[in-house]
């Protein structure tokens, strides 16, 4: 039995029949719905004083506060986008709830589906393969053979 769902989304593509496929999913089983973004580790870093040295200064103060800034209204931008989301899910009448985390997304959607109980994960997938898939790896392909539950993959381009 499917009570418990968890969509992995990415704010920075455009994934709409993904969410909805997870809409339509958790209104046929009756289950709640958990809608997942991690915003990767690098996205968030600043580089140390060792490393700014290497720029050769390019990276002053007024540039490290810039990119803290463009991040911090990242983040912003990407909580609404996560309640807008919520608010679709709670007008079916699905019992959701949104967040996210900063970190690995492969890693992090494993440890979600394991601490929340999850009984089902959807997560897309972007169509990578053969050299682009190993090189660059694949969430969904992790998940689907690291998560303690049932995965649905879902192509989107």
């Amino acid at each position: 039995m499917i009570s418990k769902i968890l969509v992995a989304l990415d704010y920075l593509a455009d994934t709409p029949q993904i969410f909805e496929q997870a809409l339509t999913v958790a209104e046929k089983f009756e289950a709640s719905l958990h809608i997942f973004h991690c915003v990767e580790p690098q996205l968030n870093t600043v580089p140390e004083v060792g490393a700014m040295a290497a720029y050769g200064g390019l990276l002053d103060a007024n540039t490290i506060a810039l990119r803290e800034r463009d991040f911090e209204t990242g983040i912003t931008e990407m909580s609404a986008w996560l309640q807008a989301l919520a608010k679709q899910a709670s007008d079916r009448q699905i019992p959701v709830e949104a967040d996210y985390k900063i970190g690995e997304p492969k890693h992090e959607i494993c440890n979600i589906a394991k601490t929340a109980g999850v009984d089902l994960v959807i997560i897309g997938r972007r169509g990578l393969s053969g050299l682009s898939e190993v090189i660059m790896g694949s969430v969904s392909s992790y998940v689907v053979h690291h998560a303690p539950c049932s995965v649905m993959v879902v192509q989107h381009q």
